[in-house]
């Protein structure tokens, strides 16, 4: 394999690895599961050495946060998001499919917006890549469990 397949490869494998975050789901929550586990089940799949997701993980959070900050830095939109009424004890949950479950997703931008200006709103992320309507329209019976105050819910495209 040349340098240039090398180079390809791992953009494959890190773009792969926008979409794997298990940790929330409901299989691994009922069972013992530990991260590592889980960073060996992934590595695996995207063909990399399980050191190498922190890595990604961190790429993803710096670019989220790179984000984050041209958005707080929008004056205008910072005082529309401090407007809001009270939203303290909200919890807010996200149920959608791959446009959802990236690492670099409108709902983890949502999350880490009102993390730093509503620091009191719990945004939860429950999104899985492939989910169909109906996959996530069963799932909605487990998260209601947590009693949140508000739901989105983006789902449609893997039904075609």
């Amino acid at each position: 394999m040349s340098i240039g397949d090398d180079h390809r490869v791992a953009h494959q494998a890190s773009t792969l690895a926008r979409y794997i975050d298990l940790t929330w789901h409901p299989l691994v929550l009922q069972t013992a599961v530990t991260t590592a586990a889980l960073d060996a089940f992934a590595a695996a799949a995207l063909h990399v050495a399980p050191h190498t997701l922190p890595a990604y993980r961190a790429a993803f959070t710096h670019a989220r946060r790179s984000s984050l900050h041209q958005l707080l830095n929008d004056a205008h939109l910072t005082e529309l998001l401090m407007r809001l009424p009270s939203l303290l004890g909200q919890r807010i949950l996200v149920v959608g499919d791959s446009i959802s479950a990236d690492a670099l997703s409108w709902a983890n931008l949502f999350r880490d917006l009102f993390t730093a200006l509503h620091p009191h709103v719990h945004v939860t992320n429950n999104s899985l890549t492939g989910r169909t309507t109906g996959e996530g329209i069963a799932a909605l019976a487990n998260v209601l469990r947590e009693a949140p105050t508000h739901v989105f819910i983006m789902l449609g495209v893997n039904d075609i």
